[in-house]
């Protein structure tokens, strides 16, 4: 062959061939966290996580993501655990980050007021993220803070109901339902989507009831 004909030659497709990547879970769920800053977001996460709490850990920076497998119903679940508070310099959370959660959870500080007032914003802000098949969750930390405490069960519970939420009292400090709110949570959603799967229901907009 000459080199003429080599060079007349089409360019050769080589096909790659397929690697299979083994799955380690059954259900992969992503779920955002909005709250204040220092409402407890990174210490609910170092709980159920790692099982540790550090009343001086900071989080090194909002948007971040962490990831955590849970066993539901003989199932292994990989969570996405996003935390949706907003860094400073953006003023708003790009879209492409926070879309598509299965469960979005509003934490605040039950010592302070403001955090629990501005729940309001943190759930306008995400209103365009959830879908019809997300759930969504009120959550309280610090309640081991009895005598510091303002916002009281009633009052939380209330505005829980008023937004179609689920109202959970959780401390990191001494592991107050921090396992049981993401476990039972995550059972629920997977429980509602089978119902869903089953019946081809594309409508509901399940309220959590967890715990």
């Amino acid at each position: 062959m000459s080199s003429a004909d080599a060079v007349r030659m089409p360019n050769m497709i080589v096909k790659q061939p397929t690697i299979a990547i083994a799955r380690d879970y059954d259900h992969n769920l992503r779920v955002n966290l909005y709250g204040d800053e220092r409402v407890g977001i990174s210490c609910l996460l170092n709980r159920l996580i790692e099982g540790s709490y550090d009343e001086k850990y900071h989080s090194p920076g909002s948007l971040s993501l962490r990831v955590h497998q849970i066993d539901v119903n003989g199932k292994t679940v990989k969570l996405r655990l996003f935390d949706m508070r907003p860094v400073p310099r953006f003023k708003a959370i790009p879209s492409t980050y926070a879309s598509f959660p299965n469960i979005l959870i509003y934490v605040f500080d039950s010592t302070d007021e403001r955090s629990f007032e501005n729940i309001k914003g943190h759930l306008e802000d995400s209103s365009k993220e959830a879908n019809q098949a997300s759930i969504k969750l009120l959550v309280a930390t610090k309640i081991d803070y009895t005598i510091r405490r303002i916002i009281d069960t009633a009052t939380a519970t209330s505005f829980a109901e008023k937004n179609k939420m689920t109202y959970v009292e959780t401390s990191a400090k001494e592991n107050i339902n921090v396992t049981e709110l993401f476990v039972n949570c995550t059972k629920f959603y997977l429980s509602i989507l089978d119902k869903r799967v089953a019946s081809q229901d594309t409508s509901s907009d399940p309220q959590c009831n967890i715990l």
